[in-house]
C-alpha cells in the first residue's frame, strides 16, 4: 500500500514550531494567533461528535472550532480547506502532555515520502447493520486494492472537493478508519449505510442486496462526483476510471464478404458467464460419437452433472466462453454495408484495452423458467500469473498482460437468501484475511483458491521498465527537504504520484488539477499542498522521460498564474453579465404568442455555466435545436425537451453563441376555468306550501 512504503500524504509528517516555520512567525507577528495557554477542551470533534487523541484548536482569533486531526477523521484539515486563512492550529505536543504547539498545514511537509507512519493493518472488521454483509464484502475487498485505497487515504484534496454530503466523503471516512483508524478493531459505518439506504434506490430498506450490484454503485458514484468536482480532469478520467476502467471491443465479422465492423465500450467491470456443458465441450475440443452425444450433452447440463463434478470450469474457460464468436443468422442477421443486404456473420468481443484492476463477476445468478436460480458449480482461478493476453484485440496495444489476485468476494447460500464473505490479501506483508462482517481471520492462500468465488479483482504487473524506475525513484522520494536543494524541487501531482506508486500504467505526469498550460499555478485552489508534493527535479525528469507529461513542470517557487487569473476574472464579469441581461428581459412584460423554443439539455448548460458548476463553468458551445426536429425537419415539441423564451432572449443568446435553427413555440393551453357556483335556490315565502 503506498502509505507506509511511499507517504505521498503531508499531514502526518513532523510539525515545524514557530521557530521553523515562517507563516507561524508572520501571524505572531501581525497578532492574529491565539496564544498557546489557549484551553483545549478534551472533549469530542465539532464535526464528528466523536472524541479524538489529539485534537486541534483553530489558532486564529475569533474562530473557536475544535477538531479532530488526521489520526481520526482529519475535519482540521477540512476546516483549513473551508476557511483558507484558518491553517494554524494549537495541539498537545504529545498525547500524555499538557504543554501546547503551533501546528501548520501550510508546511507541514518536509519530504515526499514518511516512513514513520501509524500502523496501516487493514484487518478490521465492519459492523453488520442489518443485512449489511453485501456492503460489508464489497468494501473490504475495494478497500485491499492498493490504488483505490491510497486515493482516499492520500488524495484528500479531491475528496473534500466533492459536496459535504456526497458519498465519495463518507466513503472516504470509512476507507481511512479501516486503514488509519487509532485502534478501533471494528469499524461502524452508520453514516456510510444510512446514505446508501437514503440515496441508492436498489438498496433501500433492511432487505438483502446484490454485493455486485453495490460495488458498481461504489464505482459510478464516485466516478460522477469526482468527475463533477473540481479540480478534476476534463473528460472521463477520474481516479475511479484508471484504475478499473478498459475497453472492450465488438467486432462483428461478414460471413459473404469478410467485411468487419468494430465497436468499442468503456467497462469500469466485466461479467462473464460460467459455460455450459455444450460449451464446455466446444472449449475442450472433445469428440464423441453421435450415437454418444446425446446423453453425454445431457449429462454435462443436467444437475447430476453438477454433482458428479463434470461441470466444474475454470476461469480461463470463462474467458473463452465470453470471448467466443457468436453466430449470427436467422432473424439476427447482420445489415453488412458493404453487401448492401442482411447475411450471416459472426460476433465476437476481445479487450482493447486492458484495466489495470480488473473486476471480474462470475454470473451465478439467474432465472430457471419463472424461478431464480444460482449456479453453484466450482470455477478454479489462480491465484498469480492470470496472463490475459489470449483475450485482446489483434490491434491492442497492451503488452503486458500478466495479472495477481488482490481479493475476491464469496456468496454463501442460495438465490433466495446467503451471505457474503471476503478473501483479501494484505498488500503489506502478503497474508491472506477472512473479512466475515467484523470477524477478520488469517487463512492459507490454497483455503482461498477452494472457495467459491463470485467477484474477482486482479491487479496488473508492471512492465520491467516502471518496475526498474519504480525502484530507481525509492531514495530519491525519501530525500528530506532543504538547504539549496529546496530550489531544485518541483511539484507533481498527489493522484498521478499515487497512480505511478500503485498501478501498471499510471499515464503520463498530469498536473491539471492544480496547474495551468502556461506553467504556473491555478487561480482559486483551496489547498496546493493537498493537491500536490514537492519532488526532486531529477525524479520529475524521470518521470518524464519514461510516461511523458501533459503540463509544463512547476517549480517550488512558482506563483499563480495570471494569465489565467485574468480570463478567470473575464469568465466570471461574462457570467455575472449575462445572468443581469436574462433576469432583465425575463422581468419584462411579453406577449405570450411571441416566444421561442430552446432545447433544454443547452439551457440547463448554460444555466451550468453562469453558476460555475463543476465540468460546465466554462461557455456553453452553440445553441443546439436539433434534438427538437423529426426526421422530415419538422419541430416536434414534447413537454420537458423545450424551454419557453420571449423573443428578445432568444435574439440575445444567439447573439452571444450563434446555433439554431429558430424554432416557435406552441402557445400555453389556456387555464380550464372552474365552473361558477349555481345560485342559490330562491326560498319559499314564510306560509306558503
Amino acid at each position: 500500500l503506498c502509505r507506509p512504503h511511499c507517504g505521498i500524504h503531508t499531514l502526518s509528517a513532523p510539525v515545524p514550531m514557530a521557530a521553523d516555520c515562517s507563516h507561524i512567525t508572520e501571524l505572531l507577528r501581525k497578532g492574529v494567533l491565539k496564544p498557546l495557554s489557549s484551553e483545549i477542551a478534551t472533549t469530542a470533534c465539532d464535526e464528528c461528535r466523536r472524541p479524538c487523541k489529539r485534537m486541534v484548536l483553530c489558532g486564529m482569533y475569533g474562530c473557536g472550532m475544535l477538531s479532530c486531526d488526521t489520526c481520526c477523521e482529519g475535519h482540521f484539515l477540512a476546516h483549513t480547506i473551508e476557511f483558507p486563512t484558518h491553517t494554524v492550529g494549537i495541539t498537545h505536543v504529545d498525547a500524555s502532555s499538557t504543554e501546547h504547539k503551533y501546528i501548520c498545514r501550510d508546511c507541514a511537509a518536509p519530504n515526499a515520502m514518511d516512513t514513520a507512519m501509524p500502523a496501516l493493518d487493514g484487518e478490521r472488521g465492519l459492523d453488520n447493520l442489518f443485512n449489511t454483509c453485501y456492503l460489508n464484502a464489497s468494501l473490504q475487498a475495494l478497500s485491499h486494492i492498493p490504488a483505490f485505497a491510497a486515493f482516499f487515504i492520500d488524495c484528500r484534496g479531491h475528496v473534500l472537493a466533492t459536496p459535504a454530503t456526497s458519498f465519495t466523503r463518507k466513503l472516504s471516512d470509512v476507507v481511512n478508519r479501516l486503514w488509519t483508524g487509532s485502534g478501533d478493531v471494528i469499524v461502524t459505518p452508520n453514516t456510510l449505510v444510512s446514505h446508501v439506504r437514503a440515496e441508492g434506490r436498489l438498496f433501500a430498506g433492511y432487505g438483502q442486496q446484490d454485493s455486485q450490484e453495490f460495488i458498481r454503485y461504489v464505482i459510478d458514484t464516485v466516478h460522477e462526483e469526482l468527475r463533477a468536482s473540481p479540480p478534476g480532469a476534463p473528460g472521463d478520467v477520474t481516479a475511479m476510471s484508471a484504475i478499473f476502467g478498459g475497453v472492450l471491443e465488438s467486432r462483428v465479422v461478414c460471413c459473404k464478404c469478410s467485411a468487419a465492423s468494430c465497436t468499442e465500450e468503456k467497462v469500469l467491470d466485466v461479467s462473464v458467464e460460467l459455460p455450459d456443458g455444450p460449451t464446455l465441450e466446444r472449449l475442450r475440443g472433445i469428440e464423441v460419437q453421435k450415437k454418444r452425444a446425446s446423453w453425454l450433452s445431457w449429462l454435462t447440463s443436467s444437475a447430476m452433472g453438477d454433482m458428479l463434478g463434470l461441470t466444474d470450469t475454470t476461469l480461463g474457460e470463462c474467458l473463452q466462453a465470453f470471448c467466443l464468436p457468436e453466430a449470427l443468422r436467422g432473424a439476427e442477421q447482420y445489415a453488412c454495408e458493404r453487401c448492401c443486404s442482411k447475411q450471416d456473420a459472426t460476433k465476437s468481443l476481445a479487450f482493447k484495452r486492458l484495466p489495470d484492476v480488473l473486476c471480474l463477476t462470475l454470473k451465478r445468478f439467474g432465472h430457471n423458467g419463472h424461478y431464480g436460480a444460482k449456479i453453484s458449480r466450482q470455477c478454479a482461478f489462480p491465484a498469480r500469473g492470470l496472463d490475459l493476453s489470449a483475450f485482446t484485440a489483434p490491434d491492442a496495444s497492451d503488452p503486458d498482460a500478466i495479472y495477481d489476485l488482490v481479493s475476491l468476494v464469496s456468496h454463501i447460500g442460495s438465490y433466495g437468501g446467503g451471505h457474503y464473505i471476503t478473501y483479501a490479501c494484505s498488500p503489506l506483508s502478503g497474508q491472506w484475511n477472512m473479512f466475515d462482517d467484523s470477524t477478520v481471520l488469517p487463512v492459507s492462500e490454497d483455503y482461498v483458491m477452494q472457495q467459491q468465488a463470485y467477484i474477482l479483482f486482479y491487479q496488473r504487473r508492471r512492465s520491467p521498465s516502471l518496475a526498474r524506475l519504480h525502484a530507481a525513484v525509492q531514495p530519491q522520494l525519501r530525500a528530506p527537504i532543504g538547504g539549496p536543494a529546496q530550489d531544485l524541487r518541483v511539484w507533481v501531482s498527489r493522484q498521478w504520484l499515487s497512480a505511478f506508486l500503485n498501478l501498471a500504467r499510471p499515464g503520463p505526469v498530469d498536473n491539471r488539477a492544480f496547474a495551468c498550460k502556461h506553467g504556473g499555478i491555478l487561480p482559486r485552489l483551496p489547498s496546493l499542498e493537498q493537491l500536490a508534493v514537492l519532488i526532486p527535479a531529477e525524479t520529475y525528469f524521470l518521470f518524464v522521460d519514461q510516461c511523458g507529461a501533459t503540463h509544463p513542470a512547476v517549480g517550488a517557487h512558482m506563483s499563480i498564474c495570471w494569465t489565467c487569473a485574468r480570463a478567470e476574472h473575464e469568465l466570471h464579469r461574462r457570467r455575472m453579465e449575462e445572468c443581469a441581461q436574462v433576469r432583465a428581459m425575463l422581468g419584462t412584460e411579453t406577449d405570450a404568442e411571441d416566444m421561442l423554443a430552446i432545447a433544454t439539455a443547452w439551457m440547463e448548460r448554460w444555466m451550468a455555466f453562469v453558476q460555475g458548476a463543476g465540468l460546465f463553468a466554462t461557455p456553453p458551445p452553440e445553441i443546439d435545436n436539433k434534438p427538437l426536429l423529426g426526421r422530415s425537419g419538422e419541430p416536434v415539441l414534447r413537454e420537458r425537451t423545450f424551454i419557453r423564451v420571449p423573443e428578445p432572449l432568444w435574439l440575445y443568446l444567439h447573439g452571444k453563441y450563434g446555433g439554431g435553427p429558430r424554432i416557435e413555440a406552441p402557445p400555453l393551453p389556456p387555464r380550464p376555468r372552474s365552473a361558477p357556483p349555481p345560485p342559490p335556490e330562491d326560498e319559499p315565502a314564510r306560509g306558503s306550501a
